[in-house]
């Protein structure tokens, strides 16, 4: 009982005394970057920004780059501009499926799910091989309250050519497909 105390008494004192030294240190804040050093940091934090920009219209989807880029533009209270440019894309050329996709990526990001959604059916309109404006489609028509919408089947990212798919050429599959035809032109008994 006594080494319970012991142990507890302690731990406790511990406790109090790691949180009382530490509310007494100061915070060390590093000093904000000042004239040249402000500039070169913002130039480099743009440069950064272009870079995720590029990754992100190779492959517009939600992840780091998108994330990057959205706070970046945030931060600096640029977004409605950086937005506004896709939109420009996109009145110069209607068919641009990845700026239609950016739009609503950020759109979706910010909240406005409405313009999202108009965003994604043009990007799934524009991007015939590609399923995934049709799946951010169908987020974004979730997020609005048009589940039903949602759960309506989109049109297949590419069409069969009306052949058989080939099986392929290991030894396994082609002996299940060996049995599979056998089982099919059996009599039934």
């Amino acid at each position: 009982m006594r080494q319970g105390r012991f142990w507890l008494a302690l731990a406790l004192s511990t406790f109090f005394g790691v949180t009382a030294w530490s509310a007494g240190q100061a915070p060390q804040r590093s000093n904000p970057p000042s004239g040249e050093d402000a500039q070169a940091e913002e130039a480099k934090e743009k440069a950064i920004a272009e870079r995720f920009r590029r990754v992100l219209e190779t492959n517009p989807r939600r992840g780091t780059a998108l994330d990057r880029l959205y706070g970046h533009h945030v931060e600096y209270g640029t977004l409605d501009k950086l937005i506004g440019e896709y939109a420009t894309r996109t009145k110069s050329d209607a068919k641009d499926g990845v700026a239609w996709m950016i739009i609503g990526l950020l759109e979706s990001q910010r909240g406005k799910d409405a313009a999202a959604v108009a965003a994604f059916k043009q990007a799934e309109a524009n991007l015939p091989d590609s399923a995934t404006p049709a799946y951010y489609l169908g987020q974004s028509l979730v997020l609005v309250g048009q589940p039903d919408a949602a759960a309506e089947p989109r049109r297949p990212a590419r069409r069969l050519s009306g052949t058989r798919p080939r099986l392929p050429t290991g030894t396994e599959d082609r002996t299940g497909a060996r049995r599979l035809d056998a089982a099919r032109t059996a009599v039934p008994r």
